[in-house]
C-alpha cells in the first residue's frame, strides 16, 4: 500500500469536516458578510444533510438542495 503525503495549506488544528459542514461554515460567513443572497442550491451530497437543510430553513435566503429519489424530508 502506497501513501501520499500532501501540502494542501490549513493551519495546524483544523479538524477534519465533511462537505456540509464546509458548506455551512462558509454560507455562515457569506451570510454575515451581506451581499444580497437570494437562492442557496446544491447537488444531492448537501441535500443529503438535514443538519445543513435544518439550519438553511431559518437563516433567510431560499434554499433548494438536490435531493436523491430515496431521501425522506
Amino acid at each position: 500500500m502506497l501513501l501520499f503525503e500532501v501540502e494542501v495549506g490549513l493551519r495546524g488544528g483544523t479538524p477534519f469536516a465533511t462537505e456540509p459542514p464546509w458548506a455551512r461554515r462558509m454560507l455562515k460567513r457569506t451570510l454575515a458578510a451581506g451581499p444580497p443572497v437570494a437562492w442557496v442550491t446544491g447537488d444531492s451530497l448537501y441535500g443529503h444533510s438535514a443538519d445543513l437543510r435544518g439550519w438553511l430553513e431559518g437563516q433567510g435566503p431560499s434554499y433548494v438542495p438536490a435531493m436523491a429519489g430515496n431521501e425522506y424530508v
